[in-house]
C-alpha cells in the first residue's frame, strides 16, 4: 500500500476526480503484480523508473510537492486506496500488463504498433472522452536549422526543406508508424523523442522556415 501510495501520488495530481484516482491505483497495483511475477528470477520486484515501470515519489519528496496540502491530500489518498485495496485487472484469471497513458488521440493504440508485439487485451478501442481534454492538442515549432541538425548525420537530406519529409504512414488510431526523411525510414517514436513531442500521433507542416508539429494526445496511447 505504501508503494501504491507513492506511485499514484507521482503519476496523478490529487486535484483529479476520486474515480480517476481509484482507477489509477488499480492499474498501478495490477502493473506491480505483473512485474513481480515477470521479475521472479531477479532480486527486485519492480523499479521506480517511469520509462521502464512506474513513477514513484517518497514521503519526503511529497512533503515538498504538496506543501500545505500534504495532510489533506495524504488522508484523501489513503481513504481512496482503502476503497480499492486488493483490486486488480485480470485476463484469464491473471494480472494484465496494465500500461497507461495520459490522453489518447480519441482511440487507443495496439501494443503491436507501439512495441512490436501483440497483446490481445491491449487493442485499439474508441476513447472519445479524451477529445474533451484541454490538453488534447499541443504544438511544437522546430526551426528548419534545428530539424536539419537533428537528422543530417542520420540520413541524406535534400537541399530543399520542402523535401526533407517524403512520406508518412499511420496506424488506424493515427500513430505515425513510419516517416521517411532524407530517404531513410524512421519510426514516429523517433521523431517524438527527437523533438520532445507529447505523442507519436502528429501532423507536420513547413511554415516560415519552421516545421510545425501538431500533436494529438499525450503518451504512447496503449492501455
Amino acid at each position: 500500500k505504501e508503494y501504491i501510495f507513492g506511485v499514484v501520488a507521482a503519476e496523478m495530481p490529487l486535484s483529479y476526480n476520486d474515480e480517476a484516482i481509484k482507477a489509477q491505483a488499480v492499474a498501478a497495483y495490477t502493473f506491480l503484480l505483473y512485474r513481480t511475477k515477470q521479475n521472479a528470477d531477479k532480486d527486485y520486484d519492480i523499479t521506480i523508473d517511469s520509462q521502464t515501470d512506474q513513477a514513484f515519489i517518497s514521503g519526503e519528496q511529497l512533503t515538498k510537492k504538496w506543501g500545505d496540502n500534504f495532510n489533506e491530500y495524504a488522508a484523501r489518498l489513503n481513504d481512496l486506496l482503502n476503497e480499492v485495496d486488493g483490486m486488480f485487472i485480470a485476463y484469464n484469471g491473471q494480472p494484465i500488463l496494465a500500461v497507461y497513458h495520459a490522453i489518447s488521440s480519441g482511440k487507443t493504440e495496439t501494443a503491436k504498433n507501439v512495441w512490436g508485439s501483440s497483446i490481445s487485451y491491449l487493442s485499439a478501442v474508441e476513447s472519445i472522452g479524451d477529445l474533451l481534454s484541454p490538453d488534447y492538442l499541443s504544438t511544437v515549432k522546430v526551426s528548419a536549422d534545428d530539424f536539419k541538425q537533428a537528422f543530417e548525420s542520420k540520413c541524406s537530406l535534400p537541399k530543399t526543406q520542402e523535401n526533407y519529409i517524403e512520406k508518412i504512414s499511420r496506424s488506424k488510431s493515427g500513430t505515425v508508424t513510419s516517416i521517411v526523411i532524407g530517404g531513410k525510414t524512421f519510426k514516429g517514436s523517433d521523431i517524438r523523442a527527437a523533438f520532445s513531442l507529447r505523442s507519436s500521433n502528429f501532423d507536420v507542416e513547413l511554415k516560415d522556415n519552421n516545421f510545425i508539429f501538431t500533436v494529438r494526445g499525450y503518451g504512447h496511447g496503449v492501455g
